[in-house]
C-alpha cells in the first residue's frame, strides 16, 4: 500500500508537539516499505524493486580537483592517471578538502558554493565527489548500496594521491553530507595501512547530518564512527527526521537540539536536514560575525533539550580535537528571511 503525502503529514501533526513521539511517528514512516517520495519539502520514504543488475562503474563517480589557479573549472582526476595528476595543479604541501553530497544530490550544488568559500580563505587542494549517477536514483535503498560502491572508488583514489601524489592524510580533511557522510568514512579505509585521515567532518543521514534510515543501526564498521579519521565532527541539524540522533563523531554538535532549525517550515524535513550545510560554509568565512559557539552537555538527552552548562566549543569549520564530547549550539534568526535552503546566499543571520 503506497504511502501518500498526506499520510506523512498526518503523522507529523499527530506527533510534531513532542519530540519523543516525533522519533517513533518518522520510524513508523520509513518501516513502511512502500516508496520514498518528494514533494513540495516534504518527503517520505520509498524502498524499490530489488536491485537487479546496477553496478557503479569507475566513471559514474567523478573527482574534480580545485585549487586557486583552476577554481573556475578545475581539471578531473583519473584513478592511476599520472599524466592528468601532474598537470591538474594537485600541490601536496598544501591542506586537501574532499567534499561530496548525499542522497538525490550532485556535486554541482553546495559542494561548489562549498569550494568557493574554502578557496576565498584558504589555500588548499579542494576536490568535489559527485556520484549523482548512482545518488539521484529515487529509491533510497539502492543507493546505501551504490553508495558503498561510490566510496571504494573514492578509496581507490586516495590510495593513488597518497602513493603517487604525495597526499599527506594527516591535512586531509573530508567532508560529506547524508549519505555522503557515510561514504567519506567508508573511503578513508583506502589510505594505507598505519595511516589515517586527518578529519572528517559529517553531517550524516551527518557527518554533514549523517543520514539515518538503514544506516544508524549498521555496524561501526559500515558507517561513520569516531574511529573513521583522527578527528570525526558531525552536525546533527535532522535528528529527528532523516539524521542520526545518537553521537558519532569525536565531537558531536546539536545546533537548536538537533530538531527544528530556524529559518525552515516545522515539516519541512529537506530544509532541516541540510541546514548543518549552510552552517558549516558560514563558519568558512573565519570571522566573528561567522562562530557559532556551542555549550558541553553531560548526556545526549542534555544535548536535545539544551541543559547544557560546560566548557565552550566551535561548531563547523572551526570544531577543534581537543574539545570532544556532545555540544549544545543554541540559533536565533535576527533577520526575517525566506527559507534559508532555497536562498542559501540571503543576508539571513544566525546567532548563539
Amino acid at each position: 500500500m503506497a504511502m501518500s503525502e498526506q499520510d506523512l503529514l498526518e503523522g507529523m501533526k499527530l506527533t510534531a508537539s513532542h519530540r519523543g513521539n516525533l522519533v517513533i511517528a518518522t520510524k513508523r514512516i520509513f518501516n513502511n516499505r512502500t516508496g520514498f517520495g518528494f514533494s513540495d519539502g516534504f518527503w517520505w520514504v520509498t524502498w524499490g524493486p530489488p536491485n537487479r543488475g546496477f553496478k557503479v562503474r569507475e566513471e559514474d563517480v567523478k573527482f574534480n580537483l580545485f585549487v586557486r589557479q583552476t577554481r573556475e573549472n578545475g581539471s578531473r582526476l583519473f584513478i592511476g592517471d599520472k599524466v592528468t595528476l601532474a598537470l591538474s595543479g594537485f600541490d601536496p604541501s598544501l591542506p586537501t578538502k574532499i567534499c561530496t553530497h548525499g542522497y538525490l544530490d550532485s556535486g554541482k550544488t553546495w559542494v561548489l558554493q562549498m569550494k568557493n568559500e574554502y578557496l576565498q580563505s584558504q589555500d588548499v587542494n579542494f576536490i568535489a565527489v559527485d556520484w549523482s549517477q548512482c545518488a539521484k536514483n529515487i529509491f533510497y535503498d539502492q543507493v546505501v548500496l551504490c553508495m558503498r560502491e561510490a566510496a571504494y572508488f573514492l578509496g581507490q583514489l586516495l590510495e593513488f594521491l597518497q602513493r603517487d601524489g604525495g597526499l599527506n592524510v594527516e591535512t586531509t580533511h573530508m567532508i560529506g553530507h547524508s549519505l555522503g557522510a557515510h561514504l567519506v568514512a567508508l573511503a578513508a579505509k583506502g589510505v594505507s595501512y598505519g595511516s589515517s585521515i586527518g578529519r572528517i567532518t559529517g553531517e550524516p543521514r551527518e557527518a554533514l547530518d549523517p543520514a539515518a534510515p538503514l544506516i544508524e543501526n549498521a555496524p561501526e564498521s559500515e558507517r561513520l564512527n569516531p574511529r573513521s579519521a583522527k578527528f570525526v565532527d558531525v552536525i546533527h541539524s535532522s535528528a529527528f527526521f532523516v539524521g542520526i540522533r545518537r553521537p558519532v563523531g569525536t565531537v558531536d554538535f546539536y545546533p537548536n537540539g538537533g530538531y527544528f532549525q530556524p529559518g525552515c517550515r516545522p515539516h519541512d524535513i529537506r530544509c532541516h536536514h541540510k541546514a548543518c550545510v549552510w552552517y558549516f560554509l558560514d563558519t568558512i568565512k573565519g570571522t566573528d560575525r561567522f562562530r557559532y559557539p556551542g555549550r558541553k552537555c553531560k548526556t545526549l538527552r542534555n544535548a536535545l533539550n539544551g541543559t547544557c552548562d560546560g566548557q565552550m566549543a566551535y561548531m563547523g569549520d572551526l570544531a577543534e580535537k581537543s574539545a570532544p564530547g556532545l555540544y549544545h549550539v543554541q540559533l536565533i534568526e535576527i533577520e526575517n528571511s525566506t527559507n534559508f535552503l532555497e536562498n542559501p546566499e540571503s543576508d539571513t543571520q544566525w546567532i548563539a
